[in-house]
């Protein structure tokens, strides 16, 4: 029940499917966006509204009697989830951007619960981050297990993928972060390989394992991206002690 992405006359939204909640979330919605003043790079939540099915231009599960739709400022420039390794020298410079998003909002004690390759616009080098508020809605309407079921499987965290799943945190936006550097660098370098590579590393052999499988003429600094970024895949199991997981890191 993945929650998608519309891009509308004057809006981007995402649509979380689910039935008419006794009253619209804006309450929740309007107090995350206090959070987001000031926050680098982040987009701030426009509103909220529930519609039925019949007025959403989008596929929603058969039992969703309509959804509610999170309105950001219209996204207008390709995202992450469709640079590819084209654009390889500027990934480490569109990461470190959003990292250094994603840390303004943990040093509020805030997580920013619903990212994804496909909700980072770029931004010169850098980026703009779309999705913030999605989590504190979902969670309003149905709680974590709402919240959690719209987020793509891949970027969920482990914690998250039990029936109920679990609340977001920084760790799980870690995880996702983890998740967003693999798609863009290591996927077209290596294919389904990647996945094989991770499931069979440990923290301590993750990077030797990486490197050993990288062409040999891919240059420095998207190797160097990739290890990095991978390592990110770790912080929310070795880096509980910091404010921010991405303190540091980027």
């Amino acid at each position: 029940m993945t929650a998608h992405l519309l891009t509308l006359d004057t809006t981007s939204a995402v649509v979380i499917p689910c039935a008419r909640p006794a009253r619209e979330p804006a309450l929740e919605l309007e107090r995350a966006a206090r959070f987001a003043v000031g926050c680098p790079g982040l987009s701030r939540p426009d509103r909220v509204e529930w519609l039925p099915r019949d007025q959403i231009a989008c596929e929603l599960p058969a039992e969703a009697p309509g959804a509610l739709l999170v309105h950001f400022p219209k996204l207008a420039s390709t995202t992450l989830a469709e640079i590819g390794q084209s654009d390889s020298l500027r990934v480490g410079a569109r990461l470190g951007s959003l990292a250094e998003a994603l840390s303004a909002l943990h040093d509020l004690g805030v997580a920013h619960g619903h990212l994804r390759s496909d909700l980072v616009a770029l931004d010169g080098d850098g980026v703009i981050l779309l999705g913030y508020g999605v989590d504190a809605v979902a969670s309003a309407v149905g709680g974590a297990e709402l919240a959690t079921s719209v987020i793509p499987e891949r970027y969920r965290a482990p914690e998250q993928r039990g029936p109920a799943g679990s609340r977001s945190s920084p760790w799980t936006d870690t995880y996702a972060f983890g998740v967003i550097a693999r798609e863009i660098i290591a996927e077209p370098l290596l294919g389904d390989r990647v996945r094989e590579l991770l499931d069979s590393a440990t923290p301590e052999s993750l990077t030797r394992r990486l490197n050993a499988a990288l062409p040999a003429d891919v240059e420095a600094v998207t190797r160097k991206d990739l290890l990095d970024g991978e390592v990110y895949h770790w912080v929310w199991k070795t880096n509980f002690g910091r404010k921010s997981p991405l303190i540091g890191c980027n």
